[in-house]
């Protein structure tokens, strides 16, 4: 099923990864289009019936925040698994805000991690636990505000991945 709206007046959104040969760090450039486009929005809601038929929601943060925070509301309702990045970055008050009840798996990268917990917590607390490295950053996220998470799953870059889970996998 598709739920996506159209618009002819403005061109499509583009996202430009650059990678570092070195370190294996991306930086990823977004130019909103259609997708954060107010001729696009509200952009078309599934109606539960249809998200029954799913069993997993994936959100990124590249279409209106207010339309993710709906969608992933919708999606906890139907009793799907929720994953969500949120990049590019919401604002600080966006995500002391954010629905973090109806998610059930947080992915961001090793930056990202510090963001939110800068956020939800402060920066004390996100140097302190940045400073004694990837695990602790997880675990004094997981004190915030994403508690009820399933889980986080962390990239970091050439050093790979770090999960915290509540379940094993």
């Amino acid at each position: 099923m598709r739920a996506d709206a159209t618009t002819s007046q403005t061109p499509t959104g583009r996202a430009i990864i650059q990678l570092s040969s070195s370190t294996a760090d991306n930086s990823i450039v977004l130019l909103p289009g259609a997708n954060f486009s107010a001729s696009a929005s509200p952009h078309p809601r599934l109606p539960s019936s249809a998200l029954s038929s799913y069993t997993h929601l994936l959100l990124q943060n590249e279409i209106p925040l207010q339309e993710t925070r709906r969608t992933l509301r919708d999606a906890h309702a139907a009793g799907l698994v929720t994953l969500f990045n949120p990049s590019p970055m919401p604002k600080r008050g966006d995500l002391a805000a954010f629905e973090w009840g109806a998610l059930d798996w947080l992915v961001i990268n090793a930056g990202e991690a510090e963001d939110l917990l800068v956020a939800l917590a402060s920066e004390e607390v996100a140097a302190a636990a940045q400073s004694k490295g990837p695990e602790a950053l997880l675990r004094a996220l997981r004190e915030t505000s994403l508690r009820s998470l399933t889980g986080i799953i962390m990239t970091r870059g050439a050093e790979g991945v770090s999960c915290l889970s509540l379940i094993h996998i």
